[in-house]
Formats: C-alpha cells, sequence, structure tokens
C-alpha cells in the first residue's frame, strides 16, 4: 500500500510540530532551571554574580 503525498506530508507536520512542542518544553525547564540558579547566586551572596 502507498500512502499519498498528502498523508505523508500531514504525518511528516505531526512530527515536526511534536519536535518543536518537546524543544519548547526543553527550553522553558531550562529557563526555570537558569532563573532558579540565577535566585540563588544573588541571595547567597557567595559567589558573584556573572552576567553574560
Amino acid at each position: 500500500m502507498q500512502l499519498n503525498p498528502a498523508h505523508h506530508l500531514d504525518h511528516r507536520l505531526q512530527e515536526i510540530d511534536q519536535q518543536i512542542n518537546t524543544a519548547l518544553r526543553d527550553i522553558r525547564r531550562n529557563m526555570q532551571e537558569l532563573e532558579k540558579a540565577s535566585t540563588n547566586g544573588r541571595t547567597s551572596g557567595s559567589s558573584p554574580r556573572k552576567d553574560f
């Protein structure tokens, strides 16, 4: 059985959408961790603040 091009494109777009959603979730988690580390660093006073 051969898939028609529209079905193939739809399936590929769904895969890309899933990859984008996964990447955005990872980015949000990383940003939260960075914010938490940044806040902890500023409140503890034990480590110098680094501006990037």
